[in-house]
């Protein structure tokens, strides 16, 4: 049994990509012919000869036959042989990067609308990386340098990944996302080696932002002390990294980092130049609460007696981050569903159960703030110190600064200058 005959025409959307690739390959502009004939191919195959179980001598057989009954363009048909805008866009879809075919880079799907809250943040980061990836021709015509980096800093739980995310929906750049762990190997140098690819990957995936999430247990202080050698060569790679944004102008690259522990991340990384920004993402208050319970809650059925507003403003809120507040939409939740199923309820597809006030009341026994007053107290504290002076995040103990003019004269200055970093 044959096979009808099979005609591919060029020009039409089924043939975008061959078309494009077909262009670029013969030098061929818009509207131009190609110094090669092209071939019309006109063939019939039998379906038994190319079938998934047939060997390499049937196959190319079959190739030289479809070969030999090709038949090339007429001169009315290349005339009016030409790729169109429409071909690429045909074409487009079917191509897939590279970097998102291997899994290194992909594009976020947490929008704005689901972050909550957050205005202050979201502004800042707005005006540092969505503008200038969003628009780099304006940024250029001003004048004005981009900054490499921002760092997000805070108690944990504040949204401070989910800011990274919408930043990089929002800017439609592709998102790499790094834990700080991961790049760590016990081998000398594939930590640094493993620095080198993570950029190299954001330059072929441009505009692209690299995520570092616990920057901390990445960019430590460097200390003279031979037990941190590794360390020391894993920030000083990750500084070259960040200083070689400056010769590469054309590449949006956009480093953001998180960290709840800026007062042992070294000072280098926090200078100018590197990671400009010192955004502190606070646990939010009541009308942020009543925002980031919206955003939890806008895809379940709540009862007509829940008011999103009077659980914001609910003493027992107090405190919470939005990672308690999802555990406690989490909570009253899962209290539903017992409640359902204690009452042998039948529950229809089409009218879902809802989450009513006293499921909430019983979360709230449950679920309680995950950071304390005396921990705010010290995140809030940071954040002024760093605002004073970048490099003096933490007041040196009274007992170390007594030491040090004594250790100081015993060893004739060199105490001092030991103590000193490379920038």
């Amino acid at each position: 049994m044959e096979a009808s005959s099979s005609v591919v025409p060029v020009g039409t959307p089924a043939a975008g990509a061959a078309d494009a690739a077909d262009a670029v390959d013969d030098g061929s502009g818009s509207g131009a012919a190609p110094a090669e004939p092209v071939l019309q191919m006109k063939f019939q195959v039998k379906s038994s000869s190319v079938g998934e179980g047939s060997t390499l001598e049937e196959r190319a057989v079959s190739s030289k036959r479809i070969r030999a009954q090709t038949t090339p363009f007429t001169s009315e048909q290349m005339a009016t042989l030409f790729v169109t805008l429409q071909d690429f866009e045909a074409a487009l879809p079917r191509v897939q990067p590279s970097a998102k075919r291997e899994g290194f880079a992909t594009v976020p799907e947490v929008t704005w609308d689901d972050v909550g809250a957050l205005a202050g943040p979201r502004r800042e980061l707005e005006d540092a990386a969505v503008l200038p990836l969003t628009n780099p021709e304006l940024c250029r015509r001003v004048g004005i340098p981009r900054p490499p980096g921002v760092l997000l800093y805070g108690p944990p739980g504040c949204g401070k990944t989910l800011l990274a995310k919408a930043v990089a929906n929002g800017s439609h750049a592709n998102f790499i996302s790094i834990k700080g762990p991961e790049l760590l190997n016990k081998y000398v140098g594939e930590s640094e080696r493993a620095v080198r690819q993570v950029f190299q990957r954001a330059r072929a995936s441009s505009p692209c932002i690299i995520f570092f999430d616990e920057l901390d247990a990445l960019c430590p202080k460097r200390e003279n002390d031979s037990n941190s050698r590794g360390s020391q060569r894993l920030v000083n790679q990750l500084l070259t990294e960040m200083d070689g944004f400056e010769g590469s102008a054309d590449k949006q690259i956009f480093v953001i980092a998180a960290t709840n522990r800026p007062d042992i991340i070294d000072q280098a990384m926090l200078r100018p130049g590197r990671l400009d920004k010192l955004v502190y993402v606070d646990i939010p208050s009541a009308t942020a609460r009543a925002e980031i319970l919206l955003a939890h809650t806008r895809k379940l059925n709540l009862g007509d007696d829940v008011v999103l507003t009077t659980l914001a403003e609910d003493a027992r809120c107090t405190g919470f981050t939005g990672a308690d507040l999802a555990a406690l939409v989490r909570e009253a939740g899962t209290c539903a569903l017992r409640r359902l199923v204690a009452s042998s309820a039948v529950i229809s597809m089409e009218t879902p159960p809802s989450i009513v006030t006293a499921d909430f009341e019983m979360a709230f026994g449950k679920v309680f703030p995950s950071v304390s007053p005396r921990d705010l107290n010290r995140y809030r504290g940071m954040q002024k110190k760093l605002r004073g002076a970048r490099a003096v995040i933490q007041e040196e103990p009274a007992d170390s600064r007594a030491a040090s003019p004594a250790k100081s004269s015993s060893n004739g200055g060199a105490a001092a200058t030991s103590s000193e970093k490379p920038n």
